[in-house]
């Protein structure tokens, strides 16, 4: 994967970095100290190889995340190695990795005990500082959401108030307690984030409906996923690709709290080409549920989803004649909600559609209307 890739590259960086140090502590000539010594050379090559390393090794961290278990400890165990070699260079940070590696490999009280050694450190930066104090939290089992709230608010008082990972990660840890607030927070303040929160949701989502159905009415395998968190996950499989997820899609509407107007239409939009029937009746059900509580993460109103689904309903009608009563529902309720603004090319097509029904007089009222 990227973490992979990304690994393999630093680790081609830090080679050339270790071969111009070799190249610095191998030259003999007088004029050393001139050169490298009092420049700083040689400590600038040494220093910037010890952060190649430590960012390696946060790389291989998240290689591990995303590995079977085989490999996550084999990573693990090389992580948890390096950061004790280079302790000295890369404390507190290789502190707080080391810590976070031994949580991944089950060893919580190392992991405790490593993470209490961070705080007396000389150089603790404020993200250290706070990352550390979620990783405790983390290690405890926390409860409360009322402390998570306290250190996300010291950290938009500090030096860190514009770090948007770190308090994503913040707001990350809260939605575990099933509490959307601090997410709906960061987005707030970084929109540009939202595609990013959104994709996260959606691969853990993913990830729990691959190859279940869904159990009981509520969705029991969702039952902590909130509404938002559902709608930003939906948001995600649209930009990503939207026919990708036609099955996780369709497994969350069928929970009966995620049957908002987004997650419906961003399922509409999955089967528009591959199954256009299908696409009218969820496109239908958008509409209806935005017209009886408009939500504010879908930017267009019930009649213009409705809109789009009456001229891809005109497309099943002809297409597909077993799927025309769903065509004709679809543009009978189209025509009902636009009211005077109604587009007259579908109410024309509509028309035409009641004539071959048999409902001529219909056909023949609306026909005056147009005209």
């Amino acid at each position: 994967g990227l973490a992979r890739g990304a690994s393999l590259d630093l680790q081609e960086i830090s080679d050339a970095q270790k071969g111009i140090r070799k190249r610095i502590e191998d030259y003999e000539g007088d004029d050393w100290d001139l050169l490298y010594g009092a420049t700083g050379l040689w400590r600038k090559v040494c220093a910037d190889m010890a952060k190649t390393l430590l960012f390696k090794g946060q790389v291989d961290y998240f290689a591990a995340l995303a590995s079977k278990q085989q490999d996550r400890v084999r990573i693990l165990g090389d992580i948890i190695r390096r950061c004790k070699t280079n302790s000295d260079k890369w404390e507190p940070a290789g502190n707080l990795l080391m810590a976070k590696a031994l949580e991944l490999a089950g060893q919580n009280e190392a992991a405790s005990k490593t993470l209490d050694s961070i705080y007396s450190s000389k150089d603790l930066s404020d993200a250290v500082y706070f990352r550390t104090e979620m990783l405790k939290y983390r290690l405890s089992g926390i409860t409360s959401t009322k402390l998570l709230k306290r250190l996300f608010g010291r950290v938009g008082g500090s030096r860190c108030a514009d770090d948007f990972e770190l308090h994503l990660e913040l707001a990350f840890l809260d939605l575990r307690l099933h509490q959307p607030e601090l997410l709906k927070e960061v987005i707030g303040k970084w929109p540009e984030g939202e595609d990013f929160a959104g994709r996260v949701i959606l691969s853990e989502i993913v990830e729990r409906l691959d190859g279940r159905t869904v159990e009981g009415p509520d969705g029991d395998k969702m039952a902590d996923i909130s509404i938002f968190e559902a709608e930003l996950a939906a948001k995600a499989a649209r930009q990503k690709g939207v026919e990708k997820y036609r099955e996780p899609l369709v497994k969350l509407c069928r929970i009966e709290r995620f049957q908002t107007g987004l997650v419906l239409y961003v399922t509409a939009q999955a089967f528009a080409e591959s199954a256009p029937a299908v696409a009218v009746e969820y496109y239908r059900r958008s509409a209806l549920a935005q017209q009886e509580q408009k939500g504010d993460e879908l930017e267009i109103e019930a009649v213009e989803i409705a809109k789009q689904g009456a001229r891809l309903a005109h497309r099943v009608y002809y297409e597909e004649p077993s799927h025309r009563g769903i065509a004709g529902q679809m543009i009978d309720y189209y025509c009902k909600i636009a009211g005077d603004g109604v587009d007259e090319t579908i109410q024309y097509l509509y028309a035409r559609l009641l004539i071959g029904e048999g409902r001529g007089g219909e056909a023949i009222e609306l026909l005056r209307k147009i005209a």
